[in-house]
Formats: structure tokens, C-alpha cells, sequence
């Protein structure tokens, strides 16, 4: 039996005086189907990668040799070897390290927005009547476009027939902000119109979180005599740090990557001021200031630009990697 064609099928074993047997061997059209399962999944896996190649990987590497050549515009017959000139442009660009500042001020609408998500959530998470009509109505200018949103608060803000300074007129003040000539408040327009955007995504993650905690835990508070101040530091505030560390690294990025909202408000306010970023280019963050210098030659191009670009990477990469590890201090992810 141990050299006949069924027992190299079906070999029997006895363990124990039970007799247990082999799997049969996959047939022919099991194995080509197999086959032809492992092809599909290798080309579906294949896509992604493909695309990570072309729009991320090879833009990397083309800027990266960018850095180290001489280019006019963005004409390749111009490329030439320059070594390490465009980095002593880079690191001497006076502008780009001042658009720092101005990024850090968008970071700072960014936290504000994670406050005021963190109120509002706990308020709707009270079940008040109406609160998913709240939620949807707080959630809209999340998903609405940053350009729609700008020219919105561009008209608000107008010096003149603006609704801003026109209840400001009502109310007594004699001289109301000017908020497009004036280097001063240009900045808060945009940081209030970013934390205006910014709460809709937060008030739903932290609602997420506030319904995750468990309702026993509270209960038990109670009975211990624990006051609210008391089971929002011991429990809520615990129970949702995950979420609140997402959020606010979320806003870290965002804040340091501000562009759209502040490249429009200089687009509409430009007939009102002379610098191509507010006045005195109060508006100017640092992708804007990127994206600026890219396009004008003058300033060194694409490869002052590229190289611009790796300065905000790690700085970022910096103050998300600090922000991290100070997370160790207060994030718990034992609820």
C-alpha cells in the first residue's frame, strides 16, 4: 500500500490507534486558480506602489538634483552644475526664516480650532435636543473649499460696507481696524478664518472619543464622591488623549503647511496693499514664500525652492517627532 498512487494521495497515519489523513493534493484547475489569485493580488498591490513612484518618489529624486544646478524658469535646456551655491541662497533668504513666524501664527488658529472642538463637542455630547442639526451645521465649513471660504471672510473683513467694522461702527468704535492695509491684523484675518474652518473635523473625533469612555467609570466617580473637575482630569481628559495628540499633530501640519487660504487672501486684497503677500508681506507663510520663490528666477527658482522645501521637511519632521515624545507625558492609552 505504501507504493501504490493512493497512498501517495491519501497517506494514512495512525497516532494514538486513529487513523488521520493527508490532504488530498490540490488538482490542476485548483492550482492555476491559485496561480492566477496570486497574480491579481500582486498587480492590485502593484498600483499603489506605482503611483507612490511616480507622484512621490521621482519628484523627490528630480528635486533633489535640482538642488545642486543652475535652471531659468522651469526650462530644462538650462540646467547647469552650480555645487552648493543655492544652499548659501537658501540659508541667507531673510524672508523664508521670517515666514516662519507667520506659519507659527496659523499653527496657532489651528490650536485655537482644537479648543473650541473640544468645548463644542462636549456640549453636543450632553444629547441636547437638535445636537447631530449642530454637528452637521459645525461640519459644513470643514468641507467646504478654502477658496470658497476666503473670498467669503474677504468681503466680511472689508474696511468699508465689510459686516465686521460695520457692527464695530454700530457698537462706538470710532476708527475700525484696517484690516488689508494694516501689517497688524492682515495675520488675524486669516488666523480667524482658519479657526472658524478648522472645529468640524475635531468636534467629531472628540464626540467619537466622549462616546467611547465608558459610562461606568463615571458612576463610580460619583460614588467616591469625585467632583466633575475631578473625573474630567481622572477620566474624560485620559480616555480621549489619543485623540486630542491626532488632532492636535494635525494642526501642527496644517499650520506649518498653511497656503491656499493665505495665498487668496493676498490675491483679493492686492488692490488695497503693494506687498504680494498683505502689507510688508504679513501674509507671507512659508509654503507661500516656496511657492514664490520657485517662480521668480531672480531668487534662485526651483532649486532654491527645492531646498526651501527640505528646511520646512525637517522642521516639521522636528516639531512632530518633539511633539511626540512630550505626548509621552500626558497621552494614556490604558482606557
Amino acid at each position: 500500500m505504501e507504493n501504490s498512487p493512493v497512498a501517495t494521495r491519501e497517506a494514512v497515519v495512525r497516532e494514538g490507534g486513529e487513523r488521520i489523513r493527508s490532504s488530498p493534493r490540490p488538482s490542476r484547475k485548483n492550482r492555476g486558480f491559485r496561480w492566477k489569485e496570486e497574480v491579481c493580488g500582486t498587480a492590485f498591490a502593484a498600483i499603489p506602489l506605482l503611483g507612490f513612484l511616480l507622484f512621490s518618489a521621482v519628484p523627490v529624486c528630480i528635486a533633489v538634483v535640482t538642488m545642486f544646478c543652475d535652471m531659468n524658469g522651469m526650462n530644462i535646456a538650462t540646467i547647469g552644475w552650480n555645487s552648493f551655491a543655492n544652499f548659501g541662497k537658501a540659508f541667507t533668504d531673510l524672508s523664508f526664516w521670517k515666514s516662519f513666524l507667520v506659519s507659527l501664527e496659523m499653527t496657532l488658529s489651528h490650536i485655537v480650532g482644537l479648543v473650541i472642538s473640544i468645548v463644542i463637542a462636549a456640549v453636543l455630547s450632553q444629547k441636547i435636543k437638535g445636537g447631530k442639526l449642530f454637528t452637521i451645521f459645525f461640519f459644513i465649513p470643514y468641507v467646504c473649499s478654502s477658496a470658497a471660504i476666503s473670498i467669503m471672510w474677504v468681503q466680511i473683513f472689508k474696511p468699508t460696507g465689510g459686516l465686521i467694522n460695520s457692527v464695530l461702527s454700530l457698537l462706538g468704535v470710532a476708527n475700525p481696524p484696517d484690516w488689508f492695509r494694516d501689517s497688524t491684523w492682515f495675520p488675524w484675518m486669516l488666523v480667524i478664518t482658519i479657526a472658524w474652518k478648522a472645529p468640524g473635523y475635531g468636534i467629531l473625533m472628540v464626540q467619537a472619543a466622549l462616546a467611547n469612555v465608558n459610562p461606568a467609570l463615571y458612576e463610580a466617580a460619583k460614588l467616591d464622591g469625585a467632583s466633575r473637575f475631578r473625573q474630567f482630569m481622572s477620566i474624560t481628559f485620559p480616555a480621549i488623549s489619543p485623540t486630542l495628540y491626532f488632532l492636535l499633530s494635525m494642526g501642527l501640519l496644517n499650520g506649518l503647511q498653511t497656503f491656499d487660504i493665505a495665498q487668496i487672501f493676498a490675491q483679493k486684497t492686492s488692490g488695497y496693499v503693494t506687498g504680494a503677500a498683505g502689507p510688508g508681506d504679513a501674509g507671507l507663510t512659508t509654503v507661500f514664500h516656496i511657492y514664490n520663490t520657485m517662480n521668480n528666477p531672480g531668487a534662485g527658482g526651483m532649486p532654491v525652492a527645492s531646498i526651501l522645501s527640505l528646511i520646512l521637511f525637517l522642521v516639521i519632521s522636528l516639531v512632530l517627532a518633539l511633539n511626540k515624545r512630550i505626548s509621552k507625558l500626558w497621552v494614556s492609552y490604558d482606557y
